[in-house]
C-alpha cells in the first residue's frame, strides 16, 4: 500500500471513518438517557463489534489495529518496559495538567465532585460495585485503545498519509474525540486531561510501531489504580 491512498479511496475511507465515529457518538448520546453510568462502555462495546466487522469487510488483519502477534521472546521482553513507560507517561501527563491547572487557579480545572459522586458514589467500601467496575474497566480500557488509537490513527494515516503533519493530525483528532467523550461526567477538565493523555498514548502507539498491547494493559492498570483508590477511600 502506498503511503497515501488514491483520492477516491481516501474519500471512501474518510466516509467510513466518519460513519463509525458518528455511530459511536449517536450510541453514546442515545444510551445516556437510559444507562448514564454505563453508556460509555456499552456504546464502546457495540461500536467495537462494528469495527471488527468493518475490518473483516476491508480485509484487514487484527494486527492492523495493533493486535500484533507476540511471536518471539524479544517481543515479550519488550512488552514490560513499554507497559511501564506507558504507565509513567499517563500518570505524568494527567498529574502535570492537574497540578498546572491548580497552580494557575483555573476554576474549570477543579474536579466536578458532584458528577463523580453521581457515577461512582457507591464505590467506596462496596466490594460488589468495585469488582463490577474492575470488570468493566478491564474491558473498556483496552477497547478504547483499540478504537481510538488502533482504528482511528490507522484509518487517518491512510487518509492523510505519513508526512509529519499528517501523523500529528492522526494523533490529535482521535485525542480530541476521546476527550469529548469524557465531557459528560468530567466537564471541560475531562476534555483537557483525557485528551492530553490520549495524545501522549497516540505518540507512544506510533513509537511502538502500532503495537497496542502495552497501551491496552497500561490503560486498564491505571484505571484499576484509580478505582482501587476510590474503593479504599485513599485521599490522593
Amino acid at each position: 500500500m502506498t503511503e497515501t491512498a488514491p483520492s477516491p479511496r481516501r474519500l471512501r475511507l474518510l466516509l467510513e471513518f466518519t460513519i463509525l465515529v458518528g455511530l459511536w457518538f449517536l450510541l453514546k448520546f442515545a444510551l445516556d438517557a437510559y444507562i448514564w453510568r454505563y453508556s460509555g462502555p456499552v456504546s464502546l462495546a457495540i461500536i467495537l463489534v462494528l469495527t471488527f466487522f468493518y475490518l473483516r469487510w476491508r480485509g484487514r488483519p487484527l494486527s492492523w489495529i495493533g493486535l500484533v502477534p507476540l511471536k518471539s521472546a524479544g517481543n515479550w521482553l519488550l512488552l514490560l518496559p513499554q507497559f511501564l513507560l506507558a504507565m509513567i507517561v499517563m500518570g505524568a501527563v494527567g498529574a502535570g495538567i492537574n497540578f498546572g491547572g491548580a497552580a494557575l487557579g483555573l476554576a474549570f480545572m477543579e474536579p466536578d465532585l458532584a458528577a463523580a459522586e453521581n457515577r461512582f458514589g457507591d464505590l467506596a467500601g462496596n466490594m460488589s460495585a468495585y469488582l463490577t467496575w474492575l470488570a468493566i474497566i478491564w474491558f473498556a480500557g483496552p477497547a478504547e485503545e483499540l478504537f481510538f488509537r488502533g482504528f482511528m490513527i490507522g484509518q487517518l494515516r491512510e487518509i492523510l498519509g505519513r508526512s509529519r503533519w499528517a501523523t500529528v493530525c492522526s494523533i490529535l483528532i482521535p485525542a480530541i474525540l476521546f476527550g469529548v467523550g469524557h465531557i459528560y461526567y468530567q466537564g471541560l477538565r475531562g476534555l483537557i486531561v483525557t485528551g492530553s493523555v490520549a495524545a501522549a498514548l497516540g505518540i507512544l502507539f506510533i513509537l511502538y510501531k502500532r503495537n497496542i498491547w502495552p497501551l491496552a494493559l497500561a490503560h486498564a492498570a491505571i484505571n484499576s489504580f484509580s478505582f482501587t483508590a476510590m474503593y479504599m477511600q485513599w485521599d490522593i
